[in-house]
């Protein structure tokens, strides 16, 4: 009965003692070598657990912005623009989403609340440090190659382990510099040395409507007027609101971009459009923003190029429309007028002047409009009409050829300049008159000017450069007069169309694309990369393909081997064709020989069927022999064949090899040793 006393005593102290609550609970510990965060949450809450976390990992992340240098919120609040109670606030938020690298220390488990806590050594931030002086030396180390693009690719890099150093000391040792004051510093003097221009930096624009012409923009290095390429850009409005065609921008070999404004959305009067370096693109982890990304934006957009964009109220462009023909009778002639204006007022956007006005203008001015042949002339009736622009609709019929044509001009008066023609050819057929066609096709005629009027627009990029892009419009089976190159941006009518890809040592690739009228398409091409391992897999299965799938305009000899390949073995079938026939027929001359042995009764009939027998027997292994052959010829061929295929694929000049990486490339942000490519050059 003691004993037992005594046991629940002792059960009962020390239930006590582990109840009782930590000394981190009832007081928040400090440290040197650790950041704390310590969270609770009630126990009648549901997931308390995770909403005990939630509140340390926060509290985790407000001690280690507490300790981020006053200097670099010195630096985000002079690049960014933001108050330093904002700068804190976006700080201490982007430490969050970016913690990693912490510790469950303790827990608590309390009668009402869960307690947790969490810690994250301050030596865990060292390596950053670290790693940002290590960057720092790789950029002095190459600042004299001229590179810009590597020189702000290293010092953005560098920054980003300046933002993940939170309470460590960078100063670079050699020169004394803060690193903190002196990366920023210098992105901003490196981006001083990039000029960003244009020819034209004002162009008039409709609210609701796009700038009719791309803005051409050029980068070049300052240093030595040499163009700047595959630099990122960052085009936006930075008054106004406006559509770009893409929302992704840089430079080709000769430095230059091209933007496409489809859409104005703000009835400002003056709107301006601004072109800089996208410096977050530099980062080695695009995808962690924060605070660091409002430093890059606030550095690269002071130094940019400003479009101004002076907008006006959109209003419709006054149009006539006059209708000719040779040989048409008055009546239809008034009749057509009419079809035609009805047809232009539904389907486009002109204001469509009417025809009975432009009628008694015409005869006051004393205008013979079928003989106004000439462009001048049609100017000249524009101008009399008082409208922004003309349409001249000609209608001819070839009796001969049963054609009936249709010729659309189109012409802007104050410009004085011949827009949009268009030319169509109806077929007249048997049982029709030139009368019932036109009537007809009425509707047709109009939306084929319009469609031409109002191309669509296909932008296609990619990130393999200087792709060869064939485009076929599979409507009329019409090919573009020429081929281009990616990236480029390109106006096409209304219709289906074929585009063939090709690039040396890439597999070819078709694509179908849709445009419509005023559509604006962006089309990503990506090309598969010819391996010698897949030449040697399809020839394994298909022999000559490998050579075949091997061979371009480099290479034409593969596909003359793979040509070669196959009517060789297509031979050599052919051949143990005939062997195995041949073979068949022996073994079967053979048999029958046999029988009539083993048939034999007199010594005589055993003598001279058994050497018969003999003989036949010999010409079946001989052809047998043959056969085999054959076989292994045929064995021969197939495996050599799959051999010559990656033996002998061509050299594209993909190229890799065993190196190590010097310290003056870039840096990985999660890399903290020199980095070592292994790979195998075919």
């Amino acid at each position: 009965m003691q004993y037992r006393a005594i046991y629940v005593f002792t059960i009962l102290f020390c239930s006590t003692i582990l109840a009782q609550e930590p000394g981190w609970v009832k007081q928040r510990p400090t440290s040197q070598q650790y950041f704390i965060g310590i969270g609770s949450a009630d126990k009648t809450s549901s997931g308390y657990r995770n909403l005990a976390k939630a509140d340390a990992l926060n509290d985790l992340a407000s001690e280690i912005s507490v300790s981020v240098s006053s200097e670099l919120i010195d630096v985000m609040t002079e690049y960014s623009g933001f108050s330093e109670e904002y700068a804190r606030s976006e700080i201490r938020i982007s430490t969050k989403d970016d913690l990693e690298g912490y510790e469950r220390y303790d827990d608590y488990n309390g009668k009402d609340s869960y307690w947790i806590y969490y810690r994250i050594s301050k030596d865990y931030f060292k390596r950053y440090a670290n790693n940002a002086i290590d960057a720092y030396d790789s950029y002095l180390m190459s600042k004299d190659e001229g590179d810009i693009s590597l020189e702000l690719t290293m010092l953005v890099n560098c920054l980003e382990y300046i933002y993940r150093a939170a309470g460590q000391d960078i100063t670079h040792e050699s020169s004394g510099k803060n690193l903190r004051l002196e990366v920023p510093r210098l992105i901003k003097s490196s981006l001083s040395n990039i000029e960003i221009k244009s020819s034209i930096t004002r162009y008039e624009a409709y609210y609701g409507r796009g700038i009719d012409d791309a803005i051409d923009i050029q980068v070049v290095d300052r240093r030595n007027s040499q163009p700047v390429s595959s630099i990122d850009m960052e085009v936006r409005f930075e008054r106004g609101d406006g559509e770009f065609l893409s929302d992704q921008y840089q430079t080709d070999r000769n430095g230059r971009l091209k933007v496409n404004v489809t859409q104005i959305n703000s009835k400002q009067e003056q709107q301006v459009i601004k072109a800089s370096a996208n410096l977050i693109k530099f980062k080695a982890e695009i995808d962690k923003g924060g605070y660091l990304d409002n430093i890059l934006k606030g550095i690269s957009r002071a130094n940019g190029l400003e479009i101004v964009i002076n907008v006006s109220e959109y209003r419709k462009d006054k149009v006539a429309v006059l209708v000719v023909g040779d040989g048409l009778s008055s009546i239809l002639l008034s009749s057509l007028l009419s079809k035609f204006n009805n047809e232009y007022k539904n389907q486009t956007d002109f204001d469509i002047m009417d025809p009975r006005e432009a009628e008694k203008i015409l005869e006051r001015e004393g205008f013979n409009i079928e003989s106004c042949t000439t462009y001048e002339c049609q100017v000249e009736v524009g101008t009399k009409l008082g409208v922004d622009n003309l349409v001249f609709i000609k209608l001819s019929y070839l009796e001969r050829a049963k054609i009936l044509n249709v010729s659309t001009v189109f012409s802007e008066i104050y410009t004085k300049r011949v827009g949009e023609t268009d030319d169509l050819d109806l077929p007249v057929k048997r049982g029709q008159t030139p009368d019932e066609v036109i009537i007809q096709n009425v509707p047709n005629i109009v939306r084929s000017f319009w469609s031409k009027f109002n191309p669509g627009m296909l932008s296609i990029n990619s990130s393999i450069p200087g792709i060869s892009v064939e485009i076929i419009k599979s409507d009329d089976n019409n090919k573009l007069p020429e081929n281009r190159t990616t990236p480029f941006d390109i106006e096409l009518s209304p219709g289906t169309y074929n585009l063939n890809f090709n690039k040396i040592g890439y597999v070819t690739r078709t694509e179908q694309l849709i445009i419509n009228k005023s559509d604006k398409q962006t089309f990503t091409v990506e090309l598969n990369k010819k391996s010698p391992l897949q030449a040697f897999l399809r020839s394994a299965v298909i022999p000559g393909s490998g050579q075949i799938y091997s061979s371009d305009a480099q290479n034409p000899s593969r596909k003359s081997m793979g040509k070669i390949i196959r009517w060789s073995l297509l031979t050599g079938f052919a051949l143990s064709g005939y062997t195995w026939y041949t073979y068949d027929q022996s073994s079967v001359d053979y048999q029958t020989a046999k029988d009539t042995y083993m048939s034999a009764a007199t010594l005589e009939g055993i003598n001279t069927s058994s050497a018969i027998a003999q003989k036949k027997n010999q010409v079946m292994l001989d052809n047998q022999k043959i056969f085999q052959g054959s076989l292994a010829l045929i064995g021969i061929i197939w495996a050599g064949n799959a051999v010559d295929a990656f033996v002998n694929f061509p050299d594209y000049g993909f190229t890799l090899s065993l190196e190590t990486k010097p310290i003056h490339n870039p840096y990985d942000i999660n890399a903290t040793q020199p980095t070592l490519t292994l790979s195998y050059k075919f």
